[in-house]
């Protein structure tokens, strides 16, 4: 990403470069990376509101959102990331919304709204069916199984869940998302063996 990011600077392509810091951006969640996620969605607002590109602005303005949750600012994080949502549903980019309300189910859960974080969960998979978008899809139901595992949900539900974010992920053949769910699922089976 720092060599996308580079080149589109070299090139002078603002757009480019929106993209780049962009999937940055969303990498970085992925590793629960928050100040690099604060930095990328910060120069991604700045850029954007420069150039007014709509859609990578609201991208930002949700992944900022998703940033804030690492500082504890939990109602000003689900201010921004609601704020986005709003100004990708404005612009028709139903396409992003599941990823963004994924991100919105772990403020969500970082909250303590854990039936919060499920309802916007079942939005974003019904979203997914809806649009037949399954990128993010693996992530959706790897939400689900830990959020099932933590209200203390049905355990056949939450490996259900699991079950089915490790197999779309290996046919999607996504290492990166398969490693996820299964150690996601492994440290909930691990917690559960605690009790």
């Amino acid at each position: 990403m720092a060599e996308a990011i580079a080149l589109a600077e070299d090139l002078n392509d603002a757009h480019g470069l929106a993209v780049a810091k962009w999937h940055a951006g969303v990498l970085a969640c992925l590793d629960q990376n928050y100040p690099a996620v604060e930095r990328l969605a910060t120069e991604l607002i700045e850029l954007c509101t420069r150039r007014n590109f709509a859609l990578w602005l609201a991208g930002g303005v949700v992944l900022k959102g998703w940033a804030q949750r690492a500082l504890g600012n939990h109602a000003q994080a689900l201010v921004w990331i609601e704020d986005g949502l709003s100004d990708l549903r404005a612009i028709g980019a139903n396409l992003f919304l599941p990823l963004y309300l994924g991100l919105k189910a772990d403020a969500l859960q970082a909250a303590n709204r854990n039936s919060d974080a499920l309802d916007a969960i079942s939005e974003a998979e019904a979203l997914v069916e809806r649009f037949e978008v399954r990128s993010g899809a693996s992530e959706l139901y790897r939400r689900r199984g830990l959020l099932l595992t933590i209200i203390g949900g049905s355990p056949e539900q939450a490996e259900a869940a699991f079950g089915e974010a490790v197999s779309l992920a290996k046919r999607q053949e996504s290492i990166s998302l398969l490693k996820r769910a299964e150690a996601s699922y492994q440290e909930c089976c691990r917690k559960k063996r605690a009790r």
